[in-house]
């Protein structure tokens, strides 16, 4: 190695010049101390409130090489197919346009590690506080080899993260990533031909036994800050902006997606459920277990973690799933209550199709009884009982179930938890989905019958009875089930 040798940066970014600054002067300071031996491969997308000339005169405040791609659309999937394909040094440096280095790393110690390991493609400058913990937990163990090499195993050994990385680990890499998910992912799942590829190499983080944190996020700082969050669409990256909205009093962050908007326009307004929120005033306790089974955007998850202890949210349209975590993030210290799930809660542990409303996924329509149309997927589905299992869930105090038409074979599976733990059961009922009404009733009612009360959501009490009338099998509609008396409120 000379001291001169070229090295290729690579670095994915948007229109977001302070950002690239505070992020590029922060590893010329504390990395790259001679910028003419770097050349800056830089993938510009058009999304942010910037310029792609304010973006490309920060670059060139600080390297005398730069090569810049610019696509009309982003993607980070095309980004690192672009970047680590033209990149032609043997080691290239992968960095974020919004990552700050927070302290001074040895670029020529990480180079001697790669030379000596013929296998290592990749080692990450440190996230990991070093002095605090081992750097390990559910998804990465390190191992320490001395001299700063931690070799990385688990479910994220190879993570995107500010890294060395080997050029020909990097350009194999390129050829393999697909458009239909998020990179990060296909690393470790939904990639098959890039996880053979990850299973053939080393990966390791960079940092000795009490080192700091070497690097620091500051886009979640500037997606506050501006309001903007970042939404990836299969190979697609968008910036959209976040907006406050009061839920009956509550006040919550959401994605501003037109698949939600409507919702939370009409949440604002006082007319999206507005009962459905007067139930969980009345019946949902502080510290309860909330289970939402059909979580959609979390505009009722999101409400309940306000007074429950945890939020359990299962929720498989694929679509719906992105908005619905990227509103769960948004909401600090909210979140940290709530779990959220892709599988899909069935009266049977097994796998089964689920499909989109006409055709289209997003639309909060989906269900089970859309199986046999275009564009169906296979989903992980189970019982509630084997799901809280799964999640460890000890216990549950109240359940939401809005399912588009499966609710009487999920109902039914409950009873086995219902007589377990009473909980409130608060459930929309939609015989107009139904395919065969009159059996597909008996079922709910069996359920709703193990309660002292049953009622509507203005609180009109019925028996199980009513529920066998005409005017009850058809349409949809909301019912609470209960052992506790439906107070009147006070003034």
């Amino acid at each position: 190695m000379t001291d001169r040798e070229q090295i290729d940066i690579t670095m994915p970014a948007v229109l977001r010049p302070a950002v690239l600054q505070e992020s590029l002067r922060s590893f010329v300071t504390g990395l790259l101390h001679d910028t003419g031996r770097f050349r800056l491969l830089i993938n510009i997308d058009p999304v942010g409130s910037g310029t792609r000339e304010e973006v490309e005169a920060v670059c060139r405040q600080f390297f005398e090489h730069v090569v810049v791609n610019a696509p009309a659309q982003g993607s980070l999937n095309a980004a690192l197919r672009w970047l680590w394909g033209v990149a032609n040094s043997e080691f290239i440096l992968y960095l974020e346009d919004d990552i700050l280095l927070k302290r001074s790393v040895d670029l020529a110690e990480m180079m001697a590690h790669m030379r000596k390991r013929p296998r290592l493609a990749y080692i990450q400058i440190s996230y990991v506080d070093f002095r605090k913990n081992d750097g390990n937990d559910i998804n990465v163990q390190h191992e320490y080899l001395g001299d700063g090499l931690h070799l990385r195993k688990g479910k994220y050994e190879m993570s995107l993260q500010p890294a060395l990385m080997r050029r020909e680990f990097a350009a194999a890499a390129a050829r393999l990533i697909h458009d239909d998910d998020d990179p990060e992912i296909q690393f470790h799942a939904n990639n098959p031909a890039l996880q053979d590829l990850v299973s053939q190499w080393e990966f390791a983080t960079f940092a000795r036994p009490g080192d700091s944190r070497a690097v620091q996020d500051i886009g979640i700082r500037d997606r506050n800050e501006t309001g903007y969050t970042k939404f990836v669409d299969g190979g697609s990256t968008t910036w959209l902006p976040v907006r406050k909205v009061d839920v009956y009093g509550k006040t919550v962050r959401v994605l501003d997606h037109v698949l939600g908007r409507i919702t939370w326009d009409e949440i604002a307004e006082r007319k999206w459920r507005r009962l459905s929120y007067r139930v969980i005033d009345r019946f949902l306790r502080p510290g309860d277990v909330f289970v939402d089974i059909g979580a959609y955007i979390g505009s009722i998850a999101l409400y309940a973690a306000h007074t429950a202890g945890r939020v359990v949210c299962f929720e498989c349209d694929p679509v719906i799933y992105d908005i619905l975590g990227k509103n769960v993030n948004l909401n600090e210290p909210l979140r940290k209550r709530i779990l959220l799930s892709n599988k899909a809660i069935s009266h049977e542990n097994k796998s089964r199709l689920f499909g989109p409303w006409h055709n289209r996924w997003g639309t909060s329509r989906s269900s089970f009884l859309c199986g046999d149309r275009p564009g169906a997927i296979t989903v992980d589905a189970m019982t509630l009982e084997r799901a809280m299992k799964r999640y460890d869930i000890e216990r549950v105090d109240y359940i939401k179930l809005i399912t588009q038409g499966a609710e009487p074979e999920i109902l039914k599976s409950l009873i086995p938890l219902i007589k377990r733990f009473r909980p409130v059961l608060h459930v929309s009922v939609q015989p107009r989905y139904w395919p065969d009404p009159v059996p597909a009733m008996r079922n709910v009612i069996s359920a709703l019958a193990m309660y002292r009360h049953i009622y509507t959501e203005k609180g009109k009490e019925l028996t199980p009875h009513d529920l066998t009338g005409r005017e009850w099998m058809k349409g949809e509609y909301n019912l609470v089930a209960t052992d506790r008396e439906w107070e009147e409120e006070t003034a």
